[in-house]
């Protein structure tokens, strides 16, 4: 079986999946005790991890690991930005993983379907390796929220994508994904009340997170 297949996803297309550019991503304190586990996807060169900035919240150690690997990869930290929600881990060796493509803003038009990808964190899944993957659909790409979302309301991008579809806890980081492999957006559900949210799920598109990875790397 090569991937958890979530609940919305359909049998009647076959979607592209860059396994090499997407990881999971865990988080832990001085103790060693895991806070939490999100996902990230392969950015700039293969020793780059792009996740969400609240997905290392409190964190002292951060542990990466490839599709299906139970093997971990010792992440530090590299570059960290809360407004807009992103933040880029860097790893010794990326052996084996591989940069996602990103797609342009012609995907975010109404209606396109997408496939959300993610690292369970539930506890009742043992091969927690392998992802889960879900299908949605954009309804917006330029969804401004208000104070009903509270929590990621400061996120200071000029409009989220807002797709329906399911993620559950670990899927924040992960890529929303074209048909074709490329991504869309990087999931950022903060719903933290919540065991998992079926419904609308929002993403920072691509257009705002290649502009930060150009800012983090123009340098190089």
């Amino acid at each position: 079986m090569p991937y958890q297949q979530g609940p919305c996803l359909s049998d009647s297309y076959s979607p592209h999946i860059p396994k090499e550019s997407i990881v999971r991503i865990e988080v832990s304190n001085a103790s060693g005790v895991v806070l939490s586990v999100g996902s990230g996807i392969v950015v700039n060169d293969n020793k780059h991890v792009a996740t969400c900035a609240h997905v290392l919240e409190g964190g002292t150690s951060f542990s990466v690991y490839a599709w299906g690997s139970i093997e971990p990869l010792v992440a530090k930290p590299y570059v960290n930005n809360d407004k807009l929600d992103c933040a880029i881990l860097v790893l010794p060796s990326g052996k084996g993983l591989l940069p996602v493509k990103f797609a342009d803003d012609l995907e975010f038009a109404e209606g396109k379907h997408v496939i959300l990808v993610g690292y369970s964190f539930d506890q009742h899944v043992l091969n927690r390796e392998i992802p889960r993957l879900s299908s949605g659909i954009i309804s917006t790409g330029c969804r401004q929220l208000n104070s009903v979302f509270a929590p990621i309301v400061s996120i200071s991008v000029d409009g989220m994508l807002e797709i329906q579809g399911f993620a559950d806890n670990g899927f924040s980081g992960g890529p929303v994904l074209s048909l074709q492999g490329e991504v869309v957006g990087l999931i950022s559900i903060r719903f933290e009340a919540y065991h998992s949210w079926d419904g609308y799920i929002y993403a920072i598109p691509s257009t705002a997170i290649t502009k930060f990875l150009h800012d983090v790397f123009k340098e190089q």
